[in-house]
């Protein structure tokens, strides 16, 4: 097919043949020069007939003579014939050294041997005996109980009330929701939010009322949420903190190193806050990922330590030590506070941790109302020059 396209595509002038003719008999080049030279002259030239005759003969003479051009060219096939030998030997080594139609027969063989060796199934008679109870392993509990809003610490003055958010889902009934309030160094008062509607689906919106609580100026109050289900297991939302501040005229009556001071105990206040929240999200004390945590929370109280002693240190220099007693017994405490949280969280003992946490977070507002009174009672010692920047003090959150 292919050499049947190659002859119809093939121009069949006389240039073209003279070219093939010339390519393979040299010997005749000349005369096809000539001839195709006097193929250009005009016709009825008696001179180019009588060359052309000439020519003609001399090639008809010639020609039988010539031997024939191979049509294969000699060094195309001794190519491919060593190739294909080289192919064949190449062969012949591979099924003499692996032997492949042994190695096949072979592994049907052995796959038809692990079959018979399998076991038929066998339908017993008898139903089969149910695993024991205590085989069983129990389902994870899932819940959770959260506090939307305002779901962050508070600054407000004590005419204030916050409305709560309170949203609770478990996988099993849910008997009671509870919402525990801590005000100071005073006990926990639980009051229990109305009966749910839903046993696995709950949302309540209390308020918290500063004067209901009995709240005063300074006085932090520590709220958190409690769902507990029918089987006992508990739910905890994280805790939040509600303080009291005096209102924004009466700061700023208030001497401008006085309200520094405050303002210092204050930022110590809100970062042992996110201490308790940070140890209280902790949920294994073997795990070795809250093992950091530990670690980087007893930094915190280290520093928290040092700190609150720099604070009576700069006042120990405006007051002296009778002055400052009720103030330094409550730093002091709060250090010691400091420190056994510190040991707690690094031996792992999250739960004395919490409550040293805390104890240390309520030695500071009792510091803090010490220093309040301190600087109501002893303006001299504090600079009189009134807060001017108080205008733009958001009361409302941190």
């Amino acid at each position: 097919m292919i050499g049947i396209v190659m002859v119809v595509e093939r121009r069949l002038d006389r240039n073209s043949l003279a070219a093939s003719v010339e390519q393979e008999n040299d010997v005749l080049l000349d005369r096809l020069n000539t001839l195709v030279e006097l193929d250009q002259r005009v016709q009825g030239d008696q001179s180019a007939d009588m060359y052309r005759h000439a020519i003609e003969k001399q090639a008809a003479n010639l020609v039988p003579s010539l031997r024939p051009a191979n049509p294969l060219k000699k060094r195309s096939v001794t190519v491919h014939v060593v190739v294909m030998l080289l192919l064949g030997l190449l062969a012949i080594n591979f099924y003499l050294s692996s032997s492949p139609l042994r190695t096949l027969a072979a592994n049907e063989k052995q796959a038809n041997e692990v079959e018979q060796d399998i076991p038929p199934i066998v339908i017993p008679d008898t139903a089969p005996i149910a695993p024991a109870e205590s085989e069983e392993t129990p389902p994870s509990a899932w819940g959770e109980i959260r506090i939307s809003e305002p779901g962050r610490d508070l600054r407000i003055t004590i005419h204030e009330d916050v409305p709560l958010l309170i949203e609770a889902a478990s996988d099993r009934p849910l008997s009671s929701i509870t919402l525990k309030t801590k005000v100071n160094h005073s006990e926990e008062i639980t009051r229990p939010l109305p009966e749910l509607e839903d046993p696995r689906y709950a949302v309540f919106q209390p308020t918290l009322q500063p004067e209901q609580l009995g709240l005063k100026e300074w006085d932090v109050t520590r709220y958190h949420a409690v769902a507990n289900a029918i089987d006992k297991t508990q739910y905890g939302s994280s805790s939040y903190f509600v303080e009291i501040v005096p209102g924004t005229e009466a700061l700023k009556e208030l001497p401008n190193t006085g309200y520094k001071r405050l303002e210092e105990l204050t930022d110590l206040i809100h970062r042992q806050q996110q201490v308790i929240r940070n140890t209280e999200a902790l949920t294994d004390a073997n795990d070795t990922d809250q093992h950091k945590i530990m670690d980087g929370l007893a930094e915190w109280e280290k520093t928290l330590a040092s700190a609150s002693r720099a604070v009576q240190e700069q006042l120990s220099t405006q007051l002296d030590q009778e002055t400052l007693g009720k103030f330094t017994s409550s730093i002091e405490a709060a250090s010691t506070d400091f420190s056994e949280a510190e040991t707690a969280l690094n031996e792992r003992a999250q739960a004395e941790a919490e409550q040293t946490e805390e104890s240390a977070l309520m030695n500071l507002v009792d510091a803090r109302h010490e220093l309040a009174n301190l600087i109501k009672n002893n303006p001299e010692s504090f600079e009189d020059s009134a807060l001017n920047d108080l205008e733009d003090l958001s009361l409302i959150h941190i």
